[in-house]
């Protein structure tokens, strides 16, 4: 078996490019028992990276047993060990024989590990007490048992390390996590969120260069920063298709004046993490830290967006992961329907163009290709730095100081124009999939979102916690009664900055299609036509401000809508408690405005299914 050390280790923990092969391992009953856990550690996950999903849980929780690992030790071990993806496995090994070194240590202070059970507040100075009586631990990890962590301990606590190409990696995948995020919440983190802070009112202000900054503080512990570009894939040129893809994959790689291994090194040691994602309107670059080291790790965001050196030999590396990403991505029905939807929409402008690189792009991107592009978008006057948990006059001074974003003239999209059609493809299921749309409206008439908003909910559309705010929606009732087999229907929006999508989602088995699809369109051209009442649209205007409400208590609400409003809106933030008013004065004329045009032009359809039992468009939307 071979061996890694500590050097390898720490490098593969950094994210550098793994040189470690892992040879085939042999078989647990055949090696020595070894008493110090951070090696058995090792050792387990070099099996399971050899045996992979085939590994049987009940063999590798009775071998942790035997060793004296406590159950939830088993249970998150297991859990982060058959759950990370196969190339992530050297930095994986790295964090858990971290922890389990600091274990190791803990576990003569107190009965249950701090790892798994950190201490309350209430109880840290029974946990200094019983410390004190017992040896100095060793130097194998910075830190004490008294609760203060170092800076290295971090790299623990911060619950995942950033990584290059932007991938996650979560301790435990749930249990070590969670319990490192309350650990990290009550002692390091002296932040306490007040009634004066719980506001969820926007602080706002424009610079000279244009750089928008907004701010929503409800005092936190965790800081989740935001730099966002109006860069999408709408703005590549036939000739710079996937680009934006490169450029996600590339964050996190070596920059003009620090290497990879240090980059990703010193984000780990600060305990934060940054990734980088995008749509077809927008780039953005998150950042997720401790509130106290925010400052810390800002200029790190702004190191990685405006001086990433982008190389040949990098980009020859991460062709495969591209290729990867690409099969992992469609291998999700719904996403694939999403991407159909989008090309048979707009069939000849880039609205319709794939989110992800076309695979004849990958091997053709260069250098050069990424830096004119970033020369001509990733500039100061359609961007906005959005960030909550964190001071607004950090942001500000952040920005004017330390963000060298170039200024220019905004480019401006190539115009979106809706067409409408029809695209089939072969899936391999026993439930067929497919999904009718429209051409909506836009996020710079507001108004007009919040009544199409209403028009969805009266219809069922599925709130942001995967449920129906109505308990038995009128479109699902529609198609089920239409249908001899279980049918599942929602409907679903999208807002671009001149244009927007309304559609409806179906999945049934391929001897129902036919007749759902029909009762779907029919379903809504009634509501459409108004045959609704007043008591439908009041339960539809409670259900659109419950799920904009529940949205706004997920933590990355301000994040995801404000850039939205700012950058493809009408150029300002809107208050949720606003919006909510709109949502309220929605008339019945308004309702009729949106049902004329998501019936006006041609349908579009997209299948993902067996192709035999699937219907014409001409057929299916026939009045």
């Amino acid at each position: 078996m071979t061996t890694m050390s500590e050097a390898e280790f720490f490098a593969a923990a950094a994210g550098f490019r793994r040189t470690v092969c892992f040879i085939s391992a042999p078989p647990l009953r055949s090696l020595p028992r070894l008493q110090c856990r951070p090696l058995t550690a090792t050792r387990h996950i070099l099996r399971i990276v050899h045996r992979g999903p085939m590994l049987p849980r009940c063999a590798l929780s009775t071998e942790l047993k035997s060793e004296g690992w406590p159950s939830e030790a088993r249970r998150a071990f297991y859990m982060a060990a058959t759950s990370l993806p196969k190339i992530s496995w050297t930095l994986c090994l790295f964090m858990l024989v971290q922890s389990f070194m600091w274990f190791e240590q803990t576990s003569n202070v107190s009965a249950t590990p701090s790892l798994w059970n950190a201490p309350r507040a209430d109880t840290q100075q029974s946990c200094s007490t019983e410390a004190s009586n017992q040896e100095p631990m060793t130097a194998v990890m910075p830190g004490n048992a008294q609760g203060e962590l170092s800076a290295f301990q971090m790299t623990l606590l911060g619950t995942c390390i950033a990584r290059r190409g932007s991938w996650l990696i979560h301790a435990g995948q749930g249990t070590i996590g969670k319990t490192n995020a309350r650990h990290m919440t009550s002692v390091q983190t002296k932040h306490r969120s007040s009634p004066e802070s719980s506001e969820h009112s926007l602080l706002t202000t424009q610079l000279p260069s244009g750089l928008h900054v907004v701010s929503c503080d409800r005092g936190e512990p965790i800081s989740r920063v935001s730099l966002v570009f109006h860069a999408g894939i709408r703005f590549e040129s036939p000739n710079y298709r996937g680009v934006v893809h490169r450029i996600q994959n590339s964050i996190g790689s070596k920059t003009n004046r620090i290497s990879s291994v240090q980059l990703n090194y010193d984000l780990a040691t600060l305990g934060a993490h940054v990734k980088s994602e995008f749509s077809r309107e927008l780039l953005r670059f998150d950042l997720t830290c401790v509130r106290d080291r925010v400052t810390d790790v800002l200029p790190y965001v702004s190191e990685m967006v405006c001086n990433t050196s982008y190389e040949d030999w990098f980009f020859e590396e991460t062709n495969e992961q591209m290729e990867i990403e690409r099969e992992l991505a469609f291998e999700n029905p719904a996403a694939k329907l999403v991407e159909m939807l989008h090309a048979v929409a707009y069939p000849r402008s880039r609205m319709g163009h794939g989110l992800l690189s076309p695979k004849w792009m990958i091997e053709r991107h260069t250098p050069v290709m990424v830096k004119r592009y970033m020369e001509r978008n990733i500039i100061s006057n359609a961007s906005i730095l959005v960030g909550s948990g964190v001071e607004h006059d950090t942001l500000v001074s952040y920005a004017s100081e330390q963000l060298p974003l170039p200024q220019g003239e905004r480019p401006l999209p190539v115009a979106a124009h809706y067409v409408g059609g029809e695209r089939l493809k072969e899936y391999m299921n026993s439930s067929v999939f497919a999904v009718i749309g429209n051409e909506g409206f836009s996020c710079k008439d507001v108004c007009s979102m919040a009544a199409q908003l209403v028009f969805s909910s009266i219809l069922g559309s599925t709130g942001a916690h995967g449920y129906h705010s109505i308990p038995t929606p009128r479109f699902q009732r529609a198609v089920a009664a239409d249908a001899l087999y279980p049918v599942h229907a929602s409907c679903f929006n999208y807002f671009y900055s001149d244009t927007g999508l309304f559609g409806m989602y179906v999945r049934t088995c391929p001897e129902d299609l036919t007749s759902v699809l029909k009762a779907a369109v029919s379903e809504l051209r009634r509501v459409a036509q108004g045959h609704v009442n007043e008591e439908d649209i009041k339960g539809a205007k409670d259900a659109a401000k419950r799920t904009l409400i529940m949205e706004r208590g997920l933590s990355h609400y301000v994040s995801n809508d404000v850039p939205v409003q700012v950058l493809l809106g009408s150029g300002k933030a809107i208050d949720i408690e606003e919006f909510c008013l709109m949502i309220d004065n929605v008339s019945p004329n308004d309702l009729h405005e949106v049902g004329k045009k998501v019936t006006k032009n041609r349908f579009s359809l997209a299948v993902l299914g067996n192709s035999e039992k699937i219907p014409y468009a001409a057929d299916l939307f026939e009045a």
